[in-house]
C-alpha cells in the first residue's frame, strides 16, 4: 500500500510541474510574438545639408537636420548623439525645451516628439587639419545611449551620416562661417598664380565658398570669353563663388579680386576693365556712382590690377575689358 501510494504523489507532482511549465511556455508565446512584432517609430529625416560639402582642412564644417515623427504614435522619449569625439564649435536646437550638452561630446535628451512633430538642428565641427574628409554621423535613438555603449544598444535609432570633402587646393576657399573673416585662394601672385580671389561672408552661420584657377566655368550660359557679339577680352581666371546657395542679400556680397599685373594687356585699365557675373551680365556700373550692389571699383595696387565688386548673389566671375 505504501508503495502504491509513494508512486501516486510522484505521479501527481510531476503532474503539477509539468502543468506550471505548460502554463510558462504559454505565457511567453503570448509575450515574445508582442515583443517581436513591436513596430520602430515612424520617424524620418526629412532634410539634411551639407553646410558647404567642401571645406579647407582644419576650417569649420556645418551641418542641418531634421526629425519627423510620422505617427500616428508618440515617440516618449528622444535623444541625439553624434559619432564625432569631440564638441562642435557650433550646435542649435528648434527642440523646446532641449537638454543637451555639448562638451567633452555631444548628447541630447529631448523628451517626447509627438505624432507629426519635428525638430530641425544646426550643427558645425572642426575638422582635421590632414586628410581628404570628415565623415560625421549624428544618431537618434529612444534609449539615451548609443555610439559610446559599444554597441550595446537595443533602443531603436536613425543615423543621420554625412561627409565633407576636405581640400588644401590653393586656389580654394570654403568652410561654415563662424564669423565674416575673409575666405581667400592664394594670395601670392606670380606667373604661376595670375589671380586671387576672395570673399567677405555677408553673414554668420552659411556656407561660403570661393575658387579660382579655373579656365571654363560650366552653366555659365552666355560665355563673355567666345561670345562675339559682346567683342569682350577675358583677363584671369573665371572665379567661382558660392554664398549661402545663392541666397540674395540687398546689401551686396563683397569680392576682391587681384590680378598679376604683368598678365594683364595694355588695353586694360581702371578705366576699362568690367567685370562678368553669371546671372547678372557685364558690370560696368562704378560703386562710386551707384547705390547698392552690382557695381565695381578697380584700382591698381603696385604692379597689379585689383577689382573691388558688391554682389547680389554669387555665381560665376570673369574680369574682362
Amino acid at each position: 500500500m505504501t508503495t502504491g501510494f509513494s508512486a501516486l504523489s510522484k505521479s501527481i507532482r510531476r503532474g503539477r510541474i509539468l502543468g506550471v511549465i505548460s502554463s510558462v511556455a504559454l505565457a511567453l508565446m503570448l509575450v515574445v510574438p508582442a515583443a517581436v512584432l513591436a513596430s520602430p517609430p515612424k520617424w524620418q529625416i526629412t532634410s539634411s545639408q551639407l553646410l558647404p560639402s567642401t571645406v579647407n582642412p582644419g576650417a569649420d564644417a556645418g551641418y542641418s537636420f531634421t526629425i519627423k515623427n510620422n505617427g500616428p504614435s508618440n515617440i516618449a522619449q528622444l535623444y541625439l548623439t553624434g559619432s564625432v569625439n569631440a564638441s562642435p564649435t557650433y550646435f542649435s536646437s528648434g527642440a523646446t525645451p532641449a537638454n543637451c550638452s555639448i562638451s567633452p561630446v555631444l548628447k541630447c535628451a529631448l523628451g517626447a516628439l509627438n505624432a507629426g512633430n519635428s525638430i530641425s538642428f544646426l550643427v558645425a565641427y572642426k575638422t582635421p587639419t590632414s586628410g581628404s574628409s570628415f565623415v560625421n554621423t549624428f544618431q537618434f535613438n529612444t534609449t539615451g545611449v548609443s555610439f559610446s555603449d559599444g554597441g550595446t544598444s537595443h533602443g531603436d535609432t536613425l543615423d543621420v551620416p554625412f561627409t565633407t570633402t576636405l581640400s588644401a587646393n590653393k586656389n580654394f576657399a570654403g568652410r561654415f562661417t563662424l564669423d565674416t573673416t575673409d575666405l581667400s585662394t592664394d594670395a601670392s601672385l606670380s606667373k604661376r598664380n595670375l589671380q586671387a580671389s576672395a570673399v567677405t561672408p555677408p553673414s554668420t552661420l552659411i556656407p561660403v565658398t570661393i575658387e579660382d584657377g579655373l579656365s571654363t566655368f560650366p552653366g555659365v550660359g552666355t560665355d563673355p570669353c567666345t561670345n562675339l557679339n559682346l567683342n569682350l577680352t577675358c583677363i584671369g581666371d573665371w572665379a567661382k563663388l558660392n554664398v549661402n546657395d545663392g541666397a540674395t542679400y540687398p546689401s551686396g556680397i563683397k569680392v576682391v579680386i587681384t590680378l598679376y599685373g604683368p598678365s594683364v594687356p595694355s588695353g586694360a585699365t581702371v578705366s576699362t576693365i568690367n567685370l562678368w557675373h553669371e546671372g547678372s551680365g557685364l558690370i560696368t556700373a562704378r560703386c562710386s556712382s551707384v547705390q547698392g550692389p552690382e557695381c565695381i571699383t578697380v584700382t591698381k595696387i603696385g604692379n597689379n590690377f585689383q577689382i573691388v565688386a558688391y554682389l547680389l548673389h554669387n555665381g560665376g566671375l570673369r574680369v574682362n575689358y
